[in-house]
C-alpha cells in the first residue's frame, strides 16, 4: 500500500467539469493491492462522508465524490496520489478518514471506511482549460462501527505518531 501526502488546497477547483477522455482499465492488468486516500470527515455526520458544508473551517470538500463513484472529480487534491494509482497495477483506492463527530464513540480515531475498485481513468478539464485526472470505479463505504481501525492495519506507524 502507498501512503499519500497532504492536500495543497481545500478549495473547490471548479463547478464546471468536462470529461475530455476516458480510459477503461482492463481487470487483467491490475493486482490485489492498493493505496490510501485520506479525506476530511464531516463532524455533523455519523456516516463517513466528506465535509461538504465547511462546518470545520477547512474548506468545502468535494472528494471523494462518492455520489458518482469518482475520486478527484471537482478538485485535483492529491493529484500525485491519484496519478500514481492510475499509472500502477493497483486495484484498490482505500478511503481513510478520522471520525470528527464528538458525539460518537469512534471520535478522534482513524478508520478505513471504504474502498474504490479502479475501473476507469478520467481526463477532466475545467472552464479555464486546466486538466487533471480522476479515478472512477465501484465504491463501497462502511459506517464507522463497521469500519477497520487504521492502527489495526498499521500498528507501528500509529504508535510512532502518537508518541511524537
Amino acid at each position: 500500500m502507498v501512503y499519500n501526502g497532504r492536500c495543497k488546497s481545500g478549495k473547490v477547483k471548479t463547478e464546471k467539469v468536462e470529461i475530455v477522455g476516458k480510459i477503461k482499465i482492463p481487470s487483467k492488468n491490475i493486482e490485489e493491492k492498493g493505496r490510501i486516500q485520506w479525506f476530511i470527515h464531516s463532524s455533523l455526520s455519523e456516516l463517513p462522508v466528506r465535509d461538504v458544508t465547511n462546518e470545520d473551517g477547512r474548506g468545502h470538500k468535494t472528494e471523494p465524490h462518492i455520489e458518482i463513484e469518482v475520486e478527484n472529480y471537482l478538485s485535483e487534491c492529491y493529484q500525485s496520489n491519484i496519478s500514481g494509482h492510475l499509472d500502477s497495477d493497483e486495484k484498490y483506492l482505500f478511503l481513510v478518514t478520522r471520525c470528527l463527530n464528538k458525539n460518537m464513540e469512534e471520535y478522534g480515531k482513524n478508520y478505513f471506511v471504504g474502498y474504490m475498485i479502479k475501473e476507469e481513468e478520467l481526463h477532466l478539464r475545467d472552464e479555464k482549460g486546466n486538466e487533471w485526472k480522476a479515478v472512477k470505479g465501484k465504491t463501497f463505504i462502511y459506517p464507522f462501527n463497521k469500519a477497520l481501525l487504521y492502527y489495526e492495519v498499521y500498528p507501528t506507524i500509529y504508535r510512532l505518531k502518537k508518541s511524537r
